[in-house]
């Protein structure tokens, strides 16, 4: 994934920032903090994934017809953009699919199709600030973006006061819907399906850099410079992505996935969330799945997984009211 190789330049620059004297810790914190927390958009095409189930996904959403681009701005004046896939019959069931670091809406074809097509679903992709076609040139880590999915939760309940919506992230998709839930929310927002998120970016960021690359500088450090360089020229506080916080003050159920395999998230983060969390809650592991492979390694183990836990939550969710 991009992060992976956006990590691994970080610590060669920072060996060759050793090498060459003074200036190491900020030359090598400013270049993290550019390759990490700011927007570079159109970095992958996902119908080239090499995950098969991502790709297909990809394919799909790019050619559905129902696929309405919509737009929506914040009071800070931030452009938003999602797609909008909305069912032909009357439908009040909604999901919200979000994409991890990096990406763009048609990353999460692979999980909006048996939302809409199986389950019958309305479902809203939306691009996170500094994503895509959506405005903004920082990236938050899950701490900003809950913005956004408040945003759009607030627009789909303002327009259809009967929804029933749930939220499905990935990676830092999953870390944002997860601090979403650490937020007040309408009662119209039922579940969320965390797939893969991290408890903190600092720990993440730690995690990657010890472990993706060479790492001359210590990790804590360089990060703590990191952190300080958002707080001057972002405005934020990295120390503030941090899901494993938000999740003590959720009250939505919800459900976490990792892949045991996970090399990029360490799956020891995910029974911190999960241990964390005040709300109702499950958990799933998928045997042998990295990085948020598990939807394509596993696919019946997942779609499983996630039918049990709304169905518990409510069936009404899936099957809506007349099948419920």
């Amino acid at each position: 994934m991009k992060s992976r190789k956006a990590a691994k330049a970080a610590g060669i620059l920072a060996g060759s920032a050793l090498l060459t004297g003074g200036g190491v810790l900020l030359g090598a914190a400013a270049y993290m903090y550019k390759i990490s927390l700011t927007a570079e958009r159109g970095v992958k095409n996902e119908e080239e994934n090499e995950m098969p189930s991502y790709a297909a996904g990809a394919r799909w959403l790019n050619r559905l017809k129902e696929a309405e681009s919509v737009y929506s701005t914040l009071e800070d004046g931030l452009r938003l953009h999602a797609l909008y896939l909305k069912r032909p019959e009357e439908c009040h069931r909604y999901v919200i699919c979000v994409h991890g670091f990096k990406n763009e809406a048609a990353t999460m074809g692979v999980y909006a199709r048996p939302y809409f097509e199986k389950y019958r679903m309305n479902v809203l992709i939306p691009e996170l600030r500094g994503h895509g076609k959506s405005s903004g040139s920082v990236i938050g880590m899950g701490f900003l973006e809950k913005e956004d999915i408040l945003h759009w939760i607030g627009k789909i309940a303002e327009k259809d006061p009967r929804a029933v919506i749930i939220l499905h992230g990935m990676s830092m998709g999953a870390a944002t819907v997860l601090m979403t839930t650490g937020e007040k929310l309408p009662e119209n927002v039922k579940a969320c399906i965390s797939d893969s998120a991290y408890t903190n970016a600092i720990d993440e960021s730690a995690y990657v850099y010890l472990n993706l690359n060479p790492h001359p500088i210590p990790a804590r450090p360089l990060l703590r410079t990191v952190r300080l360089l958002a707080l001057r020229l972002s405005g934020f506080d990295l120390d503030r992505a941090a899901p494993e916080e938000a999740v003590k003050r959720s009250h939505t159920p919800t459900l976490f996935i990792h892949g045991e395999k996970d090399g990029f998230i360490p799956p020891s983060m995910m029974p911190v969330l999960y241990n964390n969390a005040a709300c109702p809650k499950a958990f799933l592991w998928i045997p042998g799945a990295d990085h948020v492979e598990g939807i394509d390694v596993d696919p019946e183990t997942y779609w499983k997984g996630v039918e049990k836990f709304l169905n518990g939550v409510d069936p009404r969710i899936l099957k809506g009211e007349e099948e419920a």
